[in-house]
């Protein structure tokens, strides 16, 4: 997560978007081309002997991904992409120890060649985005139901970060048309619902198998004993953005001012056990909370990023109120409304 997700304006995200995908599309008939000439020399190798063709579909942060017959191969060419191969299969091997096996894929290898690793599993499909809630439901409902209430004597790191980075670009205390901290800690100290989080659970990360389970992907980015809150809350502003393609933190407040009023998501939604009221803050705490933790510890943001975060929580952000709603609760409806016909 960066912070064009956060607070980039549309037309930007939207041409930085296009034109990754631009030259995704250009390079992948090059690799392609390469991996029938030979390379790299381990897949090109692992290909031949199993009598399979391969097509590129991606390579991205050192990992070259090809779809072969039923297979989806990944390739690390780098330390890092070895890392990221090597804890999928890590926490693919521990999810399914902690029964989770019903959303994961039903077989993955992992295998060594020379300094670098190939990932093979079973070919999965795309699903569409109208199909996402039904087809993320079994998912969120596989880990609510491995979750279990649990008393925290900390914040979670995400929000702890969060509460750090609002009081530094907001004069050293939260705005009080934001919320308050002591009402955030509070929320926080009650027993809620903890286990695995995926972290960056949206609609691409939820794919089919050849029989229509709905499947659980990237997994390198889970992490355990997380509040799940915060993941179902995540996604309700991804799914609202991959409509609306306003950023996270525009569509938390737009969710926040309407009362989080999207049927849409309701079903998800009740499995949220943080205080209705807090959502949109906590939300947005936790996705600052994860952006700033990757910079410099208490480090300032520059004047121009910290300028557009101060705007943001200086804004009301009480509930159900239409006062300085800039069309977010008309965007929200207007969405639910798009989404619920027949």
């Amino acid at each position: 997560m960066d912070w064009k997700q956060i607070v980039a304006p549309r037309r930007l995200r939207l041409g930085l978007k296009w034109s990754r995908r631009l030259r995704a599309v250009l390079f992948r008939p090059a690799l392609t081309g390469l991996l029938a000439l030979g390379l790299p020399r381990p897949m090109a190798a692992y290909l031949r002997a199993r009598g399979a063709r391969g097509r590129v579909v991606l390579y991205k942060q050192g990992i070259l991904s090809v779809a072969a017959g039923q297979r989806f191969l990944r390739y690390a060419s780098s330390r890092g992409g070895n890392a990221k191969l090597q804890r999928e299969f890590n926490i693919w091997g521990r999810m399914r120890e902690m029964g989770l096996g019903p959303i994961l894929a039903r077989d993955i290898l992992l295998r060594q060649f020379g300094p670098n690793l190939l990932l093979d599993a079973e070919l999965l499909y795309p699903i569409a985005l109208a199909e996402q809630m039904a087809m993320s439901l079994p998912i969120v409902h596989a880990l609510a139901g491995a979750a279990r209430p649990t008393s925290r004597q900390q914040l979670p790191a995400s929000i702890d970060a969060g509460l750090r980075f609002v009081r530094l670009v907001s004069g050293g205390t939260l705005p009080g048309s934001f919320a308050s901290e002591e009402a955030i800690r509070a929320a926080f100290g009650q027993p809620l619902r903890t286990g695995v989080s995926h972290c960056d659970l949206h609609h691409l990360n939820v794919m089919r198998d050849s029989s229509g389970r709905p499947v659980l992907i990237d997994l390198k980015s889970c992490a355990y004993e997380q509040v799940l809150a915060l993941d179902l809350l995540n996604f309700a502003c991804r799914y609202l953005t991959a409509r609306n393609r306003q950023n996270l933190v525009e569509n938390a407040f737009a969710l926040q001012r309407c009362g989080w009023r999207l049927p849409a998501i309701e079903p998800l939604l009740t499995l949220i056990d943080l205080p209705r009221a807090l959502w949109g803050p906590i939300t947005t705490l936790h996705i600052v909370g994860r952006f700033a933790s990757k910079g410099k510890s208490g480090a300032a943001p520059n004047p121009i990023l910290g300028a557009l975060l101060q705007r943001l929580f200086s804004r009301d952000w009480r509930p159900g109120t239409a006062e300085g709603c800039i069309g977010g609760t008309q965007r929200v409806e207007a969405v639910a409304a798009r989404l619920e016909a027949p």
